[in-house]
């Protein structure tokens, strides 16, 4: 599990200073530390994913010129027997 870890101390001092009583500041911070941060993403976890998600439009764009290159070939056989056809007719 993964917490925040940060200086109690100074956290708690400076909450009383804005006008928390000590058992608030006290409580707050308790809460805090308790805190699960092991759902909260990272840099490192924001830039894998970033770096997926380009790896992903270039695999789409890939595909992308792939059908269109079968769409082409399959209009040209279209066009072709149909040339054909009116020839014979």
């Amino acid at each position: 599990m993964a917490t925040l870890a940060f200086d109690t101390y100074k956290a708690i001092s400076l909450l009383q200073k804005q006008g928390y009583s000590k058992q608030q500041a006290e409580s707050l911070v308790t809460v805090l530390r308790s805190a699960d941060l092991a759902d909260v993403a990272t840099t490192a976890d924001v830039a894998g994913l970033k770096d997926a998600i380009i790896n992903l439009d270039r695999s789409i764009q890939a595909s992308r010129v792939e059908m269109y290159k079968v769409v082409a070939g399959q209009t040209l056989v279209i066009v072709g027997a149909i040339a054909a056809l009116l020839q014979v007719l």
